[in-house]
C-alpha cells in the first residue's frame, strides 16, 4: 500500500481544516465535556482532596491535548481535497443536520447491534446444545 506524503504545510493545513471541523461537529465541546466530566466525577468520589489538588488537576488537565491527537488519524484516511470537502459539507443544511443527529443515531445502532449480538449468541448456544455439544464455550463470560 503506498503512503501519502505531505509537505509540513499541508499536514499543518490540513490540521487547521479538521480543527474546524473538530468545533463545527460539536466534537471540541465534547472534549471539553469529558475532560471537566471526568475530574467532577473524581472530584465527588473523593471530597476529602483539597482544591488546590483539584485545581491544579484542571490546570494540567488541557481538552485540546485530546484534540490535537485527531488530526493526524484523520490524516491517515483523508486527502487534504477531502478533508476541505468534508468541512465545504458540514456548512451545508444536510451536513449540520449529519452533525445533529449522528449521535442518537449511533446511539440508537449501536442498541440495535448489541440486541441482535445477544439473540445471535444465544440461537449459537442453544444450537450447539441440540446438536450435543454439551458445555458449549460462550464468547464472553456473561454470569
Amino acid at each position: 500500500m503506498a503512503v501519502a506524503t505531505y509537505s509540513q504545510s499541508d499536514q499543518q493545513q490540513k490540521e487547521g481544516i479538521y480543527l474546524e471541523l473538530l468545533k463545527m461537529s460539536g466534537t471540541e465541546k465534547q472534549s471539553v465535556d469529558l475532560t471537566n466530566g471526568m475530574i467532577k466525577q473524581y472530584k465527588l468520589r473523593n471530597p476529602n482532596v483539597p482544591d488546590s489538588v483539584w485545581n491544579k488537576i484542571t490546570a494540567d488537565s488541557d481538552p485540546k491535548v485530546l484534540l490535537s491527537r485527531f488530526p493526524p488519524i484523520y490524516s491517515k484516511y483523508f486527502t487534504l481535497e477531502e478533508i476541505k470537502a468534508l468541512a465545504a459539507f458540514y456548512k451545508t443544511p444536510l451536513g449540520r443536520k449529519v452533525i445533529k443527529v449522528t449521535p442518537a443515531l449511533v446511539g440508537d445502532l449501536s442498541k440495535v447491534m448489541a440486541e441482535y449480538g445477544g439473540q445471535l449468541a444465544n440461537r449459537i448456544i442453544e444450537t450447539l446444545k441440540e446438536n450435543g455439544i454439551k458445555d458449549p464455550k460462550q464468547l464472553y463470560d456473561i454470569r
